[in-house]
């Protein structure tokens, strides 16, 4: 039974590292406590551009890039004993983001998670790694973009409103608010028409009517007693 049971234990092991080092997903092994790294699948070797060999014998922490700097960016700084202490607690690491070097010495951010299991009478950490870099920084420039938006919005001297497809007034800018001396909340969910033209319903050649019928930009020309102003450009929001 003993021999069986090894023999079976034998082929689930050799299941287990099948499937880890064939994964698509990054994937480590290392002893806790010293960051020793004990298995490490192709995926992970590609994402940090070593080979099996120069990691071979080497914790996380020696890891270094051809430049010598550290494997993870401003380890000086990275919370190692809370890392630690939240796997002792729950025995696993949901997700926390966490800046590394490739070998080459370029930066990606990535998603960490991490479980806690006993082998053989010791602990170890599987560590699963994402690459979420493109999207940091797909967030960062919307971001930008959004408040490059949000300052253009504010400071023209033109009167500007944004308007949802039921002719609600969502926001407007701080002339539009002037020309009608009231606050910038005060226009927020009232009717484009109400509000620019005292009507009941939008105007017979509405240029927003037109734009939601082939998102397309439409302009208005005609003299407007109640803005004093000879036209209406309205455009799509692309953002």
């Amino acid at each position: 039974d003993r021999v069986k049971k090894e023999k079976e234990l034998k082929v689930e092991r050799e299941k287990f590292y099948n499937a880890f080092d064939q994964s698509p997903i990054p994937k480590i092994i290392t002893q806790y406590g010293t960051g020793l790294i004990l298995e490490i699948n192709e995926t992970a070797l590609e994402m940090f551009g070593f080979t099996r060999e120069e990691i071979n014998g080497k914790t996380v922490y020696e890891l270094k890039t051809n430049s010598g700097l550290p494997l993870i960016k401003d380890f000086e700084n990275f919370n190692l004993k809370f890392f630690l202490n939240e796997l002792d607690k729950t025995g696993r690491i949901k997700s926390i983001d966490v800046v590394i070097y490739t070998k080459t010495g370029k930066e990606k951010i990535i998603a960490l998670s991490a479980s806690k299991y006993r082998v053989n009478g010791g602990y170890c950490i599987l560590s699963i790694l994402k690459d979420i870099t493109d999207r940091v920084i797909a967030e960062q420039e919307n971001f930008k973009a959004k408040e490059e938006w949000e300052s253009t919005f504010n400071v023209v001297p033109e009167l500007m409103c944004v308007i949802n497809n039921d002719y609600e007034i969502v926001r407007v800018n701080k002339s539009f608010a002037d020309r009608f001396n009231n606050s910038l909340d005060y226009f927020i969910g009232k009717k484009c028409y109400e509000i620019v033209h005292n009507i009941d319903k939008p105007l017979e050649n509405c240029p927003h009517a037109q734009l939601l019928l082939d998102q397309k930009q439409h302009t208005y020309e005609g003299y407007d007693n109640i803005l004093k102003i000879e036209f209406l450009n309205i455009i799509p929001d692309d953002r």
